[in-house]
């Protein structure tokens, strides 16, 4: 039957694809020719898919486990919104970071009452009989001597000048006995009051994980109640070009009513645990959960600041309060904290867990993620028809195109089953060593990217791979014995 020979036969004849390579350049045909052009309308229809069921869906994200931010450390994590829920109010310290808010104080300091308004270089002003006073009437050593001399009199009335802990170093350094009697404070060593209802500001949200507990974020409150504390929960409901979030919101008392989840934080010990989200735009979103690690809400009188502060301060104001409603100091050394429970009064320590989660969204519709899942879908499958037809060097550049596409797709089971067998397949060229050579570099990739989806093939692969040990070219012989080595480790 004889063809037309018009403008529209030759065209369609011209752009058969589907026609053997290089041999009987007559096998193209109107059909062929039909089909190869309808690939490109397929194709585009396929783009709009993707991209559309994209961007009604969750886009993928990627998880890794990252070290919690330590005190010297750049990087600022904060708790989310805390809310007071005490009759009360709240008394807490913020957690203590950076290196230029730290400064050593004594046991001692702290059981006399609050810290020293000076630069902690010397004791407390008060001449209570506690401490040697100013003058040198012969009762007590000089204040110029190095601490060699032993005080004058014996009368019990003043200490040792040895440094076993009981007194403050002279300099800004701790003792020398170690860290057990010392703790440490910030710059101003303030404590903050809150009502019930108040939120805890921003910047005292700060929290760092550290080996030592004093240093946690601490928080007191004076109702006989478990809870004192709640805090918001933010969670990713979407992860899109941007992030779609729902938040759970603290309560602000014990009577207030509520529906469905609510977090409060127990009196004791608290591990708190965080999963950040970044998106494909940058926003970042922290979930905050809370585990109770200990019970016991028995307030530390000797190293909580807060219970001998003869004053606070409203950390919204700045405000300073002496009044008994907003402080626990009761006298010269004494606090509610002394009592603890038996006067309702509970104290919570918290701090984050050592690592975190750290969640990154993926975007899927970036060109070079496009390229790859549409290679993956449509342009594998006719690379592949390529390995059982055509000229050698034609299958030499489908192998080369398969490997990398092995490389760079976004890897599935429908193109792992393909690319699998092309490997089996260019195994059995013996004519062309580098079909070969390209065979195996599909399975080195896929060996380093798709360990679940590929467990099933390593029998196969196994016996390809140890011929390849006895294949005359050496560079076939290494990849098989790579390839062998990374089976064994899996």
């Amino acid at each position: 039957m004889a063809r037309s020979d018009s403008a529209l036969t030759r065209f369609l004849l011209k752009s058969d694809k589907f026609a053997r390579p290089h041999e009987e350049s007559g096998t193209n045909s109107l059909a062929g020719g039909f089909c190869s052009l309808s690939t490109y309308f397929l194709l585009a229809i396929y783009l709009a898919f993707y991209v559309a069921s994209h961007l009604n869906a969750s886009f993928p994200t990627v998880t890794s486990i990252v070290v919690f931010p330590q005190k010297t450390s750049s990087d600022i994590v904060k708790l989310p919104p805390v809310t007071c829920m005490a009759e009360s109010g709240c008394w807490y310290k913020p957690t203590k970071a950076g290196e230029t808010d730290r400064r050593r104080l004594t046991r001692r300091w702290l059981n006399e009452g609050d810290a020293p308004d000076n630069d902690g270089q010397n004791p407390p002003p008060n001449n209570d009989g506690q401490n040697p006073p100013d003058n040198n009437d012969g009762q007590n050593p000089p204040n110029n001597n190095d601490g060699q001399n032993p005080p004058n009199n014996n009368d019990g009335q003043n200490p040792p000048n040895n440094n076993d802990g009981q007194n403050p170093p002279n300099n800004n350094n701790p003792p020398e006995n170690g860290d057990d009697n010392v703790v440490d404070a910030s710059a101003d060593n303030a404590c903050y009051y809150l009502a019930q209802g108040e939120v805890i500001p921003e910047e005292h949200r700060r929290i760092v994980h550290d080996s030592d507990p004093i240093d946690s974020f601490t928080a007191v409150w004076g109702d006989t109640q478990n809870f004192g504390l709640s805090y918001d929960v933010t969670t990713v409901t979407k992860a899109g070009l941007t992030l779609e979030t729902e938040t759970i919101m603290g309560r602000k008392s014990l009577t207030e009513p509520f529906e469905g989840a609510v977090f409060q934080v127990y009196k004791g010990e608290t591990l708190f645990s965080l999963v950040k989200t970044v998106g494909v735009a940058g926003d970042e979103v922290d979930t905050w959960t809370n585990t109770v690690m200990g019970e016991d809400g028995t307030p530390d009188a000797q190293q909580n600041t807060c219970c001998h502060a003869e004053t606070t301060k409203n950390p919204n104001t700045g405000a300073t309060y002496t009044e008994s409603e907003y402080i626990l100091f009761t006298g010269p050394g004494t606090s509610r904290c002394d009592d603890g429970a038996n006067d309702g009064v509970y104290q919570v320590k918290i701090r984050p867990f050592p690592t975190y989660s750290l969640e990154e969204v993926q975007n899927p519709l970036e060109p070079l993620t496009l390229w790859a899942a549409l290679a993956g879908e449509v342009v594998g499958e006719k690379l592949g028809a390529f390995l059982k037809d055509g000229a050698w060097s034609v299958r030499e550049a489908t192998c080369l195109a398969l490997a990398k596409l092995a490389e760079k797709a976004v890897l599935g089971r429908k193109l792992v089953d393909l690319l699998s067998a092309a490997f089996l397949h260019t195994t059995a060229d013996y004519k062309y060593a580098k079909i070969r050579l390209a065979g195996f570099a599909i399975i080195k990739a896929l060996l380093e990217r798709a360990k679940e989806l590929i467990i099933v093939y390593f029998e196969q692969w196994e016996k390809k791979a140890k011929r390849g040990l006895q294949d005359n070219d050496t560079g076939v012989t290494a990849l098989a014995s790579a390839a062998l080595m990374k089976m064994a480790r899996m």
